[in-house]
């Protein structure tokens, strides 16, 4: 399903149903005493730390009045890495170190976890009781943001890419993951993965992505290979608003506009482009700003240069995510502080919005290409784009954390001319349509 329509809640809602089922069940038979109750049964997996922190607060939100009822407290822990923030390292992150040990011992008596892919991985992989869980326990396992763990590549993407995928994805920590728990040998079954449930969610997946799913987890007959479930197949059509579903799951919502501001730099270093941002945010005044550089560029490097210019508020999109005591996450920080901006047009927000009263007020936020993954941020206004997105697939992610559940939003691409001419060349395929600007018209 496209982005910002509710994935989150569309697969932890059955999994808090499905933990209930299984405690029932448990408490009605007589089982192996080295199983606890319920332990694990539950596992959703994400890229990122920030993603995972995101997902727990949701479940934990869930669970909390369901806790006080008679049916008694489901556990939602969760189970994070410390190395970086997602598959791609995003920079230094002082201040919020924690073992992926504790949080082994944090999530031990869980029944739903929340984990990064190398969490799980090395928590696998250390700890035979983890393992065991994994394969005796859980009754569903769901991969968030799917496509960015297992690495597809998309129809579009070049071969240099496509090759360099492939020889990558045997290490990635989900692959090996899935590998493990649908092993014959492991599971002691004829090659299927009987009372485990896969579920596979983004907004990015096509045949590609399916065919390699079938494959990691061991399915010899496509036709019993994953079902594809899109919002058009579950609901009424009567139910379903045409306009958002006229175009396919992967595309993106409607109601955001994209433009795009060629600037003369073929650098694609910060320092080189931020005048020109310094110029555009300086004339539209946002209330709140993601900024997301290249994965050759550097996010401190970034702050440093906005704050610099007297973008005070600017922060790194990690830092802003809290860790507390055994790595518990906090995430109230992290949401931007847009305050009532998520209601009006974005035509009243201009440089006359009396609420914004300096720009080191506003709050910038400042991150790469992949670390947004899934990410939902309170009435985000801009989505500004400092480097030539990787691939279709992240653009329309970073282009979707903005304009999210119908509300407004605009996406600024400050692109050098190679890469602003292949962004015009992939407006079909993505399903947009780019208004020019130049940059002429925000220095007078």
């Amino acid at each position: 399903a496209e982005t910002g329509s509710g994935k989150t809640l569309a697969f932890m809602l059955p999994l808090v149903l499905d933990v209930l089922h299984a405690r029932m069940q448990r408490r009605a038979s007589v089982l192996d005493e080295r199983i606890g109750d319920g332990e694990w049964t539950g596992i959703v997996v994400v890229p990122s730390r920030e993603l995972a922190m995101q997902t727990w607060r949701t479940a934990s939100h869930l669970v909390s009045r369901l806790n006080r009822s008679a049916l008694g407290a489901i556990a939602v822990a969760p189970l994070l890495d410390v190395e970086s923030s997602s598959e791609t390292d995003l920079g230094d992150r002082d201040g919020t170190a924690f073992s992926v040990q504790q949080d082994t011992a944090q999530a031990s008596r869980a029944h739903i976890v929340i984990s990064t892919a190398r969490a799980l991985f090395e928590a696998m992989n250390e700890d035979a009781a983890v393992r065991r869980k994994l394969v005796a326990n859980t009754r569903c396992i769901v991969l968030d943001e799917a496509d960015r763990m297992i690495n597809v590549i998309g129809k579009y993407a070049r071969t240099r890419e496509r090759d360099h995928a492939a020889r990558h994805r045997a290490s990635k920590p989900l692959v090996q993951i899935l590998d493990y728990i649908s092993d014959p040998n492991v599971r002691g079954s004829s090659g299927c993965i009987e009372g485990l449930q896969v579920v596979a969610v983004s907004a990015t997946m096509g045949r590609p992505f399916r065919r390699m799913v079938n494959t990691i987890l061991h399915i010899r007959d496509m036709q019993r290979g994953p079902a594809v479930i899109t919002p058009m197949s579950v609901m009424p059509l009567s139910r379903v608003d045409t306009a958002a579903t006229a175009q396919s799951a992967d595309r993106i919502p409607v109601g955001i506009r994209h433009i795009l501001l060629p600037v003369e730099d073929e650098s694609p270093e910060f320092e080189h482009r931020s005048g020109a941002l310094h110029a555009v945010m300086l004339k539209l005044r946002p209330r709140n700003a993601l900024v997301i550089v290249g994965t050759d560029q550097s996010v401190p490097a970034a702050i440093s240069v906005l704050k610099m210019l007297g973008w005070r508020s600017a922060a790194n999109l990690s830092d802003e995510y809290e860790i507390g005591a055994h790595g518990c996450p906090n995430v109230a920080s992290a949401m931007l502080d847009a305050g009532d901006s998520a209601s009006g047009s974005q035509s009243d927000r201009g440089s006359t919005d009396k609420s914004v009263k300096s720009i080191a007020d506003v709050k910038v936020l400042v991150t790469s290409f992949g670390a947004t993954r899934g990410l939902h941020l309170d009435g985000l206004e801009y989505v500004f784009l400092l480097s030539g997105a990787p691939s279709l697939e992240e653009y329309l992610h970073a282009a979707g954390r903005t304009g999210r559940r119908g509300a407004p939003g605009t996406v600024v691409s400050l692109l050098s001319w190679p890469e602003a001419k292949q962004l015009r060349s992939q407006q079909t395929p993505l399903g947009i349509r780019l208004e020019r600007w130049t940059l002429s018209a925000f220095l007078s």
